[in-house]
């Protein structure tokens, strides 16, 4: 996503993303991304968990708005239902 981000960024549309493994986002260099250190395909927070998705949304649109530098930028989710986010890192079964 940085590489496509980065050349609509250069062409007059402001974009900004969701990592979540930091080091890659790092490689990559988007224009602008916040950090969400959730589990693959629960970026937004679990099944049926509205308040963290929603707040989710709102730390993506919040930074959209007040982050007028490139890189990544830290948020204060974290994942605690369960070790499933470990075990993806280390590509072990979940």
């Amino acid at each position: 996503m940085g590489l496509i981000q980065r050349v609509l960024d250069e062409h007059g549309l402001p974009t900004i993303s969701i990592t979540q493994v930091a080091e890659i986002a790092a490689v990559i260099k988007p224009s602008r991304s916040i950090f969400v250190p959730h589990p693959f395909g629960l970026t937004f927070g679990d099944l049926n968990d509205t308040a963290t998705q929603h707040d989710v949304l709102e730390a993506m649109f919040t930074a959209a708005e007040s982050m007028d530098w490139s890189g990544i930028k830290g948020t204060d989710f974290r994942w605690t239902k369960d070790n499933r986010r470990e075990k993806q890192l280390r590509k072990q079964r979940h």
